[in-house]
């Protein structure tokens, strides 16, 4: 029996769930066009935090952002679609 190296088999469960993406697109009209940061969790329901989304903008891995003053805001297209790529649908 061939022993399969853990980066192999990694990166096919990796390439699996990539297929299985969930499409947010049918939030978009129920959301206002822009997201501040500080109303992130309250707005998706607690499914990521806000201070998760400032540690993920402090590594360079979160969404397109912008600032209004001085918030930290989102345009919902960009958010919603940044979460998709961060997320597997589980069977």
């Amino acid at each position: 029996m061939a022993r399969v190296r853990f980066a192999e088999f990694n990166h096919f469960i990796k390439e699996a769930f990539m297929q299985q993406k969930i499409d947010f697109s049918d939030l978009i009209p129920k959301l206002p066009p822009l997201i501040s940061r500080d109303h992130v969790e309250k707005l998706l329901g607690g499914v990521i935090s806000s201070k998760t989304c400032a540690n993920l903008d402090s590594l360079g891995e979160g969404p397109k952002r912008m600032r209004m003053g001085r918030k930290v805001v989102y345009r919902t297209v960009d958010f919603l679609e940044w979460l998709a790529s961060r997320t597997i649908q589980l069977t």
